[in-house]
């Protein structure tokens, strides 16, 4: 849009001002780890020969330039947006003290709570009742008596919709693979407990392998299948790291090997089944690091139970 507004013959401060006034920038995770950043050679080679206007690709030099060479794609979004946003009150407020334009003047965010798609991560057995009582209405939005209409669905008929979630869980979960290349199949007496989100170090997923006699004992005499699902990003090396230490610490144990599964090749799918069939979800993350997240909200419109750390 700059690059047209520019070669249309719009003066260049004019025509950026003119983009930032139509573009917003929501950030949804504070770790460098997840903003891709590239060397000049890789714009010139993929960017530039798609820009028309010299002011536009002496713009884009230059914020390579001030930040010496590696520009990340946060940074440009920086820099083109005009309003900013975080996905919660603490994003918000790290935002605001992390994230500067180049030229080092400040940039405000504004909180926005991050929120879930109903129609798309609840079990259309649970979606049917809360709709039934008017506690979401025709456009997938909970209402505002939400409170007062849940009271009308029966402690059976959320057993019975949990249990047709589970069972679709349990189907599934045939049809992916484990650590060790296999179907995960549960036994269908047998309850599941699921840590299932991105990998990141102030999540913290191996706090629950800190004491493996514990776990095991606890798994074993409830009955629980613990399912790991989730992936690092692309360079975050200690993370991948931690995963395979968490994968052979597993291997090690015969007792671990029978009930904590890892699901390869995590997707939305995997996530929206887990979220709609688990009966306990598991959130570890360091008090005051997690911004916002969603997965818990997945988790208890589905009628799982939530065990977190006070984030």
């Amino acid at each position: 849009y700059l690059d047209d507004l520019c070669t249309q013959g719009m003066e260049f401060n004019a025509a950026l001002e003119k983009v930032r006034s139509k573009t917003l920038f929501t950030n949804h995770t504070l770790l460098p780890t997840a903003s891709a950043s590239f060397k000049k050679e890789v714009y010139e080679r993929y960017v530039f020969k798609n820009i028309a206007n010299k002011q536009v690709v002496d713009w884009i030099n230059g914020l390579i330039a001030a930040v010496r060479g590696t520009l990340r794609l946060s940074t440009i979004a920086l820099e083109i947006a005009g309003k900013h946003n975080g996905v919660s009150r603490l994003h918000t407020a790290i935002a605001n003290a992390n994230f500067k334009r180049v030229n080092d003047a400040p940039v405000s965010f504004n909180a926005v709570t991050n929120g879930i798609y109903l129609d798309r991560w609840v079990h259309p057995e649970l979606m049917s009742l809360y709709k039934r009582v008017h506690a979401i209405d025709e456009m997938d939005i909970v209402s505002s008596t939400a409170p007062e209409a849940l009271d009308r669905i029966t402690a059976y008929e959320l057993r019975r919709a949990k249990h047709r979630g589970k069972e679709d869980l349990y189907k599934y979960l045939l049809t992916r693979q484990n650590q060790y290349g296999e179907p995960i199949e549960i036994p269908y007496h047998d309850q599941v407990a699921i840590w299932a989100r991105r990998f990141a170090g102030y999540k913290r997923p191996f706090l629950l392998f800190e004491n493996t006699e514990k776990l095991v004992a606890l798994l074993e005499k409830n009955k629980f299948h613990l399912v790991l699902a989730g992936s690092a990003h692309n360079h975050d090396g200690e993370m991948k790291e931690e995963i395979a230490r968490i994968m052979s610490l597993v291997d090690s144990d015969n007792a671990l090997k029978q009930r904590v599964h890892f699901i390869q090749d995590y997707d939305d799918e995997v996530a929206k089944y887990l979220a709609q069939g688990a009966h306990i979800f598991i959130n570890t993350p360091k008090v005051g690091n997690e911004a916002c997240g969603t997965s818990w909200m997945k988790a208890m419109i589905n009628c799982s139970m939530v065990i977190s750390t006070k984030d």
